[in-house]
């Protein structure tokens, strides 16, 4: 029985990874073969360790092995491995997923941009004013925010600006 299944089905069982025989048997039914759940196992272990439909045969009849054991072992073992790879690639994922928010905390929280809660401008006549009041601002703790900016009403070149600015942030 074991024999018919090989020339039958070697191809497919070849193909077969998990122990999953849905296919071989509806191929085996369709050409009316009787065969058992061990039959298939033992044909489905000689077909994972040779090459061709002729070695299958000739190691089946020289075999003194329990097949169905060793067949039920390999699928064991490949499901034992496909768990573990299963069970490693969800840790890796977890620990990427870790590393990425504490990258993107890490990202925030040096983005002082974004933890600005309060910005204003200060401004005043001369520099002496601006001064003085960038300071009464930083006592209530805001800080600068770039550089002076001026305000030169009809461009005149030569002479004072007749307005000074300064931009203040304060943060969270």
């Amino acid at each position: 029985m074991i024999e018919q299944i090989l020339k039958v089905s070697f191809l497919a069982l070849k193909k077969i990874k998990s122990g999953d025989f849905k296919s071989v048997k509806e191929e085996l039914d369709i050409l009316n073969i009787n065969y058992t759940d061990d039959d298939l196992l033992a044909a489905f272990g000689i077909a994972q360790e040779t090459e061709s439909i002729e070695e299958a045969i000739t190691l089946l009849k020289n075999s003194s092995e329990d097949m169905v054991k060793n067949a039920k072992k390999k699928i064991k073992d490949h499901e034992k491995k496909k768990i573990n790879a299963e069970k490693i690639k969800k840790e890796e994922e977890e620990k990427n997923e870790i590393k990425n928010e504490r990258l993107k905390e890490q990202a925030r929280a040096f983005n002082f941009i974004g933890n600005i809660s309060s910005y204003i401008i200060c401004g005043a006549q001369s520099m002496n004013e601006l001064e003085k009041e960038v300071q009464k601002k930083m006592k209530y703790g805001y800080f600068p925010y770039g550089g002076v900016s001026t305000y030169n009403p009809g461009g005149k070149l030569l002479g004072p600006p007749d307005s000074f600015f300064q931009a203040m942030v304060m943060f969270k």
